[in-house]
């Protein structure tokens, strides 16, 4: 295998290749960041169904005069 002649690439391949890193990379941050925001969502959803309902109403405690 041949060694990469590097000065065949302009500073302009170069940036194009950056341009296109720092794109994928913040494609797959997004894409990550989303994902767990759903993951928190649906654990939320599940972990509130989870917990046992009161099976008598909360009352406060405090008589209420009627005027």
């Amino acid at each position: 295998m041949d060694n990469l002649d590097w000065s065949q690439f302009t500073p302009l391949d170069h940036l194009i290749a950056l341009a296109l890193i720092v794109g994928w990379l913040g494609l797959i941050g997004l894409f990550a960041t989303l994902a767990f925001k759903l993951a928190l969502r649906v654990y939320s959803m599940v972990s509130a169904r989870s917990k046992p309902q009161p099976t008598e109403p909360v009352t406060d405690n405090v008589e209420r005069h009627e005027q």
